[in-house]
Parts: C-alpha cells; structure tokens; sequence
C-alpha cells in the first residue's frame, strides 16, 4: 500500500483487537483504530471514515449486524467497505440465519487465520 490507509478494528474482546491490529502491522503503513461494540463503531466510523472496517458479529449495546445495517445506510458511511468476522461455521449459515438483513460483501471465519486475514485485507483496500 503505498499510502496510509486507515482500518477500523471492532470487537467486544479486547484480545482479538490485538490480534487483528498486530496482522495488520504486517500489511504496511496502515493506522489502526479500535472500538469495542457496535454503537462504538459506528460512531467512530462516521468521525473518522476509515478506509475497511473489520468488525465481529456479536458484541454488546449494537450487534455487528446492526452496525453494519446502519452504516450502508448512512450518507457519509455507506461505501466503506466491512469485513465481517464470525465465529459461524460458514458465510452460508449467516446468510441462511439473516436472510432479511444486508449481506456484507466480505466475511471471514473466526479463529481468524491471519495470512487469510491479511490476503483479503489487501484485496479489499486494492479495489
């Protein structure tokens, strides 16, 4: 990447923040910022509109569901592209299990395999 890109992390767990934020070192000049649950999220996302989001599924005070709902749906976050993460066994058990809300574009299994991690990363920041 050859300009800094900004990546919103969001989890409940402060671990797999970490985690995520250190995978990230690896890809280049990146600047990381972190929220907690989704209410959070959305918050940040919309003061400080990163370049991805990469957001769990099931945290406190807003789902990742619902932020990420919110987000498509406002003016000034909608084209930020979100990497969903879930501990689901498949992207297919979270559509069959959501049918009615939107669909992200982007979903990652948890434990989350970083050089997986890192590749999608990439692919979605180059497009």
């Amino acid at each position: 990447m050859a300009e800094t890109k900004t990546i919103l992390v969001v989890d409940d767990e402060q671990d797999s923040v970490e985690f995520v934020s250190e995978v990230l070192e690896g890809i280049g000049d990146c600047n990381v910022l972190k929220a907690y649950d989704g209410e959070e999220a959305v918050n940040v996302a919309r003061e400080h509109l990163p370049d991805l989001v990469i957001m769990d599924v099931n945290m406190p005070k807003k789902d990742g569901y619902t932020a990420f709902t919110e987000m498509r749906k406002g003016a000034t976050t909608s084209g930020i592209p979100v990497i969903i993460l879930s501990s689901m066994t498949s992207f297919g058990e979270f559509v069959a299990m959501n049918p009615d809300i939107l669909q992200p574009r982007f979903f990652l299994d948890k434990p989350i395999e970083p050089a997986k991690l890192m590749e999608l990363v990439e692919k979605v920041l180059g497009e």
